[in-house]
């Protein structure tokens, strides 16, 4: 084993990395739950700090644009987030919605735990206070699910962990039980190969439209039945 000693963060905080994963640039990144911060470090143990995020950073994530995704939860007040930062530092935020519940006598906000990139190519999220999973395109867009209640519970059944399973269905690790979400109504996932054959899919402006391409789908999406004029 080879340890890499954390700087210190200031003088009333002490680093404590938490999430880490294996970036698009090869590089190791981590959320330090410390400072709020994400960090970078090379195999060779050099770090790099980026700049601080509005709440507390939790777990962390690579979206199929390359982008590190994380959580924000705000454990003081009502402003969490999904962030999004490039391996070049450009961050940007996107806020929750609150889950109101009349009868609860505490805080209502989300606090986002876990994270994942859902069969419907969505990212899915955990929340460590209220017992739903979130989903949320990538362009910041919302919505709620409830998770099925224990009596007694409704106010303290959250979840931790968050996955998609070989079966396309999320699978969720929830108190004392394990849940399984299928997705109904999901479109099949179809791609769109440029130049088919060719890794770089270049097209030229000079072709005057004519583009060579295929269209390839999994299991549950007939092709067939896609109308070539409506590809984009």
């Amino acid at each position: 084993m080879t340890e890499y000693t954390m700087p210190p963060c200031g003088p009333t905080c002490r680093p404590h990395p938490a999430d880490i994963v294996t970036g698009p640039d090869g590089a190791l990144w981590f959320t330090n739950l410390g400072d709020n911060r994400l960090w970078r470090i090379t195999t060779s143990g050099q770090l790099t700090a980026f700049d601080r995020f509005i709440v507390q950073v939790g777990a962390l994530m690579v979206g199929p644009d390359d982008a590190l995704w994380f959580t924000g939860a705000d454990s003081a007040g009502p402003d969490d987030h999904i962030g999004r930062m490039t391996t070049a530092g450009v961050m940007s935020a996107f806020p929750l919605p609150l889950y109101p519940r009349p009868t609860y006598n505490g805080d209502n906000n989300l606090a986002p735990g876990a994270l994942t990139t859902g069969p419907d190519d969505a990212l899915w999220f955990t929340s460590s206070r209220v017992n739903v999973i979130g989903r949320m395109t990538w362009n910041g867009q919302v919505t709620l699910h409830e998770l099925p209640d224990v009596p007694g519970t409704a106010d303290v059944w959250v979840s931790r962990a968050i996955v998609t399973g070989p079966d396309h269905a999320l699978w969720i690790t929830n108190r004392g039980r394990v849940v399984r979400a299928a997705l109904t109504g999901m479109p099949g996932r179809v791609t769109l190969d440029i130049k088919p054959g060719s890794c770089r899919n270049p097209f030229s402006r000079a072709s005057h439209g004519v583009l060579p391409a295929a269209v390839l789908a999994g299991d549950g999406v007939d092709i067939r039945a896609i109308a070539p004029e409506t590809l984009r």
